[in-house]
């Protein structure tokens, strides 16, 4: 079974979007794969070969942040063809297309759906990510109860950015 739910793959300058749409992800109890959470695990570890595994075969499904500055990267090309070989191997819609800009990026086709990121909010986007994380847990027989984030602290009174009473 797949360590995370969703693992972001995004250029170093589209960070504050992958970051905003991982924090919201998390507080509705999603477990997600993004790079400032693992700081710990991946420290010291081949990142060529971790991340490889990572986008392959560790997440339900990969947010791709599609941009020009996605398009120029090693690491994020490394991450693409990991999350191709996943999608091609299962025949699955793994990889969900998050278009910041109109670059076109290889291998993912102008016919693939994807979400513009211009035009929809990071919550729009928060909810559409969580009903695939729900038909994923559906489809293959996985049942939890997520545990809101947010709501936990609601009943503590406690802010959930930091923890302190409210």
């Amino acid at each position: 079974m797949p360590t995370y739910d969703i693992a972001i793959s995004f250029a170093g300058e589209d960070r504050h979007v992958a970051e905003r749409i991982a924090d919201l992800l998390v507080l509705r109890g999603f477990n997600v794969f993004y790079d400032e959470y693992e700081k710990a695990d991946l420290w010291g570890k081949d990142l060529y070969v971790h991340l490889q595994k990572i986008y392959r075969s560790e997440a339900k499904f990969c947010l791709m942040l599609i941009s020009e500055n996605y398009a120029k990267k090693q690491w994020t090309n490394h991450e693409r063809r990991a999350a191709q070989a996943r999608a091609i191997a299962e025949s699955s819609e793994y990889i969900l297309p998050l278009r910041l800009d109109d670059t076109s990026i290889e291998g993912v086709l102008d016919t693939v759906g994807y979400v513009d990121y211009r035009k929809s909010s990071p919550e729009q986007i928060g909810e559409l990510i969580a009903r695939k994380v729900h038909q994923y847990n559906e489809a293959h027989g996985i049942a939890y109860a997520i545990v809101r984030a947010h709501h936990k602290y609601a009943k503590q009174k406690k802010d959930p950015v930091g923890g302190r009473a409210i």
